[in-house]
């Protein structure tokens, strides 16, 4: 059976990038405009109340978190903004439980961060900047002349051993979550390659091409060409030698063709005794001499098969451009230079 190849990479990412994507954007987006409306409604409404420093604290937040949505609508970086959010959010909590907010109320509002940073970040970093969090709370509220709030014993104890019920409730869900969601990803994922993979070669097959590998493509490019092959004589050897060697016949076509395409190019069973190779940033010339090396390779390298017999096998081909036509137009044009090559003779190129 042919190894793993970076097709398999190509379909695990599209399938990975999917509902715990869209809840990690949903989470990281729904904090960020919160953020920013509440805090907008807070400064516009309590700036002359509040003191000068909570003012600026509020608006440096509120820019930043804008900044942040701005930059993430342009580059969609997930993971950095999801970083820089939490981050903005901890310094937040941090100058509020220095300065005390309003009335010295800050401590109430530091007891979400905990389910903020877990469901934007996860387990691991979420727990890291938890953690941070309830230290420097620790270090502000008991050591002295640190903080420009007065918050007495009591308040101050039962803000921690909150805050510690909170991170612990929230650590204990977003793990079994996170858990359970890998487990049903890894499942599903099989699945997909089993849906996605030609049982007997370990190639993609004619599913994985038109569901995954032709939505990643330009279906209409310069340099783009398709090469169909087709084992000749297929059938000679499975009335002569039974189906298993024919079987046999199938992989190690396979596995030639594997061992002499590019890292770049795709190869998939397309059918019976068929193969297609899909060459990105291919011209006509060069999808043809690959062509004629992939013939000769095979033609040189013959099948030892399980019975004893040594078999020489052949394949014919038919090379065609995407360029100024679409992937169904070339692949007809494929398939009529592959008959073209059978018709003049077998073991040829035509494109």
């Amino acid at each position: 059976m042919v190894p793993k190849d970076g097709w398999q990479n190509l379909l695990e990412s599209r399938k990975s990038k999917s509902i715990e994507f869209r809840r990690r954007e949903a989470s990281l987006l729904a904090m960020a405009f919160l953020g920013i409306a509440f805090l907008s409604v807070l400064v516009s409404i309590n700036y002359q109340d509040y003191p000068p420093l909570l003012v600026q604290i509020l608006l440096a937040n509120d820019i930043g978190l804008l900044a942040t949505v701005i930059y993430y609508l342009k580059t969609k970086n997930l993971k950095l903004c999801g970083f820089i959010t939490t981050g903005i959010a901890l310094v937040l909590n941090v100058l509020l439980i220095y300065s005390g907010g309003k009335d010295d109320t800050a401590l109430y509002w530091v007891m979400f961060f905990p389910l903020v940073a877990f469901s934007i970040l996860g387990v691991k970093w979420g727990s890291i900047y938890t953690l941070l969090l309830f230290a420097i709370s620790n270090f502000l509220l008991y050591v002295p002349g640190y903080i420009l709030a007065e918050y007495n014993s009591v308040e101050m104890s039962r803000f921690l051993m909150a805050f510690v019920c909170v991170c612990t409730f929230s650590f204990i869900n977003e793990y079994f979550r996170s858990r359970e969601y890998s487990e049903a990803k890894s499942v599903t994922l099989r699945y997909q390659m089993d849906a996605n993979t030609d049982a007997l070669t370990g190639l993609p097959n004619r599913r994985f091409l038109d569901s995954n590998y032709l939505k990643n493509i330009v279906k209409e490019q310069e340099h783009f060409c398709i090469v169909l092959a087709d084992i000749d004589k297929f059938k000679r050897v499975n009335d002569t030698y039974g189906h298993d060697i024919g079987d046999e016949a199938l992989i190690h076509t396979a596995s030639v063709f594997v061992d002499n395409i590019r890292s770049s190019d795709l190869l998939c069973r397309y059918g019976g005794e068929e193969f297609l190779f899909c060459l990105p940033n291919t011209e006509l010339h060069q999808a043809t001499r690959i062509a004629e090396k992939l013939r000769a390779d095979l033609e040189q390298t013959p099948l030892n098969a399980s019975n004893g017999e040594v078999l020489k096998l052949t394949s014919s081909f038919g090379v065609a451009s995407l360029s100024k036509q679409t992937f169904e137009d070339a692949l007809v044009q494929a398939d009529k230079h592959l008959y073209k090559s059978k018709a003049e003779g077998r073991n040829r190129v035509t494109g």
